[in-house]
């Protein structure tokens, strides 16, 4: 690490700073290994599993010696053929994903010879690979995966300011032991149930291909692999294999039947990541753990994962209001559950307002005898609990900051982030904190909403005021349950906000009784509340969240494609539908002139315009609907992977942009064509049949 030698300061006032380099007769390798997916190398590493695994009897372990030692076998398969094919890689900022062994084999053949014609040989290699790579990666974007988030820049790694120095204790981190001791501080850290009746014991089945089968089903290609470098996609391979299926199933059910949680499936690495818009970098808690785990032994915990999800469901274990961390209850159903009691308030003339409150690093304080004891009193079998008695101890973690990488760490407290068996542990702990909330609270009239570790209490009553008194007392309330299992209540991030359609302006804060919103400086309601990607406003007019949601799409789209061309046009006086196809007419056939552009798409507030417009039929627009199809045409037929999409966007949702067109429009004035100036000319000196004139004699005979 670098550092400050005082004593080589000269007459500056600068001090040297000074590293030592390692320099040896063999250059330094970088220490990372790696696997092209899709190449012979990976055909062979699967192969070579597999005729490890073969030798591995199909016997179920009766002692944890032998859960431990059919665990390592396993391991020890996939580390022999990581090594055996794997190769050191040097990846530089200069690397590129597309390159390829003949890409390396056709340059080094021009530099040796310079001839013009291994020049274009190489060329044309690179060129050939570039375009399979990308091609490649699009179809798999658009139709396999169908993220095309993935090519913008706001989704890639952020690099960490370089003028910001890690701050833990108030105390910057100078070196890497500093590091790795701040992470650790910040990610892990280190009656009550007697009112609740004990749920009768269930008894555990054991794990069937079927159950292992559907838990592989689910899981991504992309993620990235534990320290076994084994992938999901490796792992699918694998599990066609009859003997690794039983094999696995062995190894499933013995860890559950011991109770024991093998020693190399309790190794992880943490990555620490940057989290999106914080104003600054200096703290720990700005950036986020990403925790990977050993491919196979994640597949074991989705499996207890999965089981204990159907059977707290089927017993009615979590409460009616958990929302997260279990399947058919996501952010939607928070979204739409908030939304019909505010409205449902109003039927009845009540007002609602809300709090909602966060707990402190609440994964890390989870308390293993406080789970413990929340197991047995929720009825599981003495199987599981012995299992979570092995698997929640034993813990070791390497932190990794872009390439350094920490020594093992001890990381026991808590549940680590990152297990597929998180979020259901998350979701058992805290059912019994909500039923004996909705216990004391009965008297309150208040609702409880969970969201793993994000709470909401609701309150409903003629007046705000009243509404307030309840908060104040269910906040209180839920403090205490908290405290009693151990956790801990971020009270300055506490947030109030009242539903109100009333069109006065009052806003009464709250004094929660917690520092530092206590009488001396209240609880302030918010003018928009953010909850869970939704924008609330007091109306429940949802204009807020629009507004939000258009801008992210306009960066979104602005921050990936440069804008080329604007044109306006004004119809003159025609019909919405007529000016809607004419627009729809002019922006294709500009579209398809842009170099590069694959996909169109049509923002419209009229769907009948738009299908009149791919519509080459008779009709009162087909001049319009004629231009589209025959450019659209010679654009589809120039590339296979092109495709335009129309868009409905009502009018009726008030979007700034449908605002900004219009009031442009109404301030144009239509110019008036020279066919109108010479109608009006010729009329006025055409010759008229004299029998039309009123003045003319005869005039008032009957007309034939």
């Amino acid at each position: 690490m670098p550092r400050l030698e005082h004593v080589l300061q000269g007459p500056s006032d600068h001090v040297p700073i000074c590293t030592d380099l390692d320099i040896g007769p063999e250059p330094p390798g970088s220490g990372l290994r790696a696997i092209k997916p899709g190449s012979e190398a990976e055909k062979s590493f699967i192969s070579d599993i597999l005729r490890d695994l073969a030798t591995i009897p199909v016997a179920a372990p009766a002692t944890k010696e032998g859960v431990e030692a059919l665990a390592d076998a396993i391991v020890t398969a996939f580390s022999d053929a990581w090594l055996a094919h794997s190769t050191e890689s040097k990846p530089t900022k200069r690397s590129k994903s597309w390159w390829m062994d003949e890409c390396s084999e056709t340059f080094r053949v021009y530099q040796l010879s310079h001839l013009l014609a291994d020049y274009n040989k190489f060329k044309k290699v690179y060129k050939d690979a570039k375009r399979d790579f990308f091609d490649e990666r699009i179809a798999e974007i658009a139709t396999s995966l169908k993220r095309p988030w993935d090519l913008m820049e706001w989704v890639k790694q952020r690099k960490l300011l370089p003028c910001e120095a890690i701050r833990h204790g108030n105390q910057p981190c100078h070196d890497m032991d500093d590091l790795w001791d701040a992470l650790h501080g910040t990610y892990n850290l280190a009656s009550v149930l007697d009112e609740l009746p004990d749920e009768p014991v269930r008894e555990w089945a054991d794990f069937s291909e079927h159950e292992l089968l559907s838990a592989l089903k689910g899981c991504s290609n992309s993620s990235a692999p534990g320290p076994d470098h084994v992938t999901w996609v490796h792992l699918k391979e694998l599990l066609k294999d009859k003997h690794v299926l039983a094999l696995f199933i062995v190894l499933a059910n013995a860890c559950l039947r011991v109770g024991h949680w093998p020693r190399i499936f309790k190794e992880s690495l943490l990555v620490i990541v940057l989290k999106p818009n914080k104003s600054s970098y200096v703290v720990p808690k700005a950036f986020r753990p990403i925790v990977l785990l050993i491919t196979f032994g994640k597949l074991i915990e989705k499996m207890i994962a999965n089981r204990i999800q159907f059977d707290a469901v089927k017993h009615d274990i979590f409460h009616p209001n958990q929302l997260g961390g279990i399947c058919q209850r996501s952010t939607e159903d928070a979204g739409l559950i908030l939304t019909h009691l505010v409205r449902a308030g109003w039927v009845k003339g009540l007002q609602t307002s809300t709090l909602a409150f966060d707990i402190t690093q609440f994964f890390p304080s989870i308390n293993h005898e406080m789970f413990m004891a929340v197991l047995r009193k929720q009825g599981f079998s003495p199987i599981l609990v012995e299992f979570f008695a092995s698997y929640l101890v034993g813990h070791s973690t390497v932190y990794c900051w872009n390439t350094f990488q920490s020594d093992p760490r001890s990381a026991d407290v808590g549940v680590g982030q990152g297990s597929a068996l998180s979020p259901v542990i998350s979701g058992l702990f805290i059912a019994p904190v909500m039923k004996l909330f909705y216990i004391k609270a009965a008297p309150l009239n208040t609702t409880l909403l969970s969201f793993v570790d994000d709470g909401t209490i609701l309150a409903q009553s003629k007046q705000l005021d009243d509404n307030n008194v309840g908060l104040h007392k269910a906040y209180k309330i839920i403090y205490l349950l908290f405290v009693a299992f151990a956790l801990v209540l971020e009270h300055d991030k506490t947030e109030l906000f009242h539903f109100s359609h009333r069109r006065d302006a009052y806003n009464p804060s709250l004094d929660l009784g917690y520092t530092p919103h206590t009488s001396a400086m209240p609880l302030k309601p918010k003018t928009y509340w953010r909850y869970l990607g939704f924008y609330f406003d007091h109306g429940l007019t949802f204009h807020e969240h629009s507004n939000q949601y258009q801008a992210a799409s306009a960066a979104i789209i602005y921050k990936g494609h440069r804008e080329l061309e604007r044109t306006r046009y004004v119809s003159g006086r025609v019909t919405a539908p007529d000016a809607e196809l004419n627009a729809i007419s002019c922006a294709v056939r500009l579209a398809v002139k842009q170099a590069n552009c694959q996909h169109i798409m049509v923002f419209t507030d009229s769907m009948g315009s738009a299908h009149r417009a791919v519509d080459p039929g008779v009709h009162s627009g087909q001049a319009f609907s004629l231009s589209v199809c025959r450019a659209l045409q010679e654009w589809f037929e120039a590339d296979d992977l092109r495709r335009i999409t129309f868009v409905y966007v009502p009018s009726a949702l008030r979007w700034d942009i449908h605002g900004e067109a219009h009031k442009y429009v109404t301030e144009l004035k239509v110019r008036v064509d020279g066919q109108l100036y010479r109608r009006a000319s010729l009329s006025s000196c055409a010759l008229s049949p004299g029998f039309v004139e009123f003045h003319f004699p005869g005039s008032n005979l009957p007309r034939l």
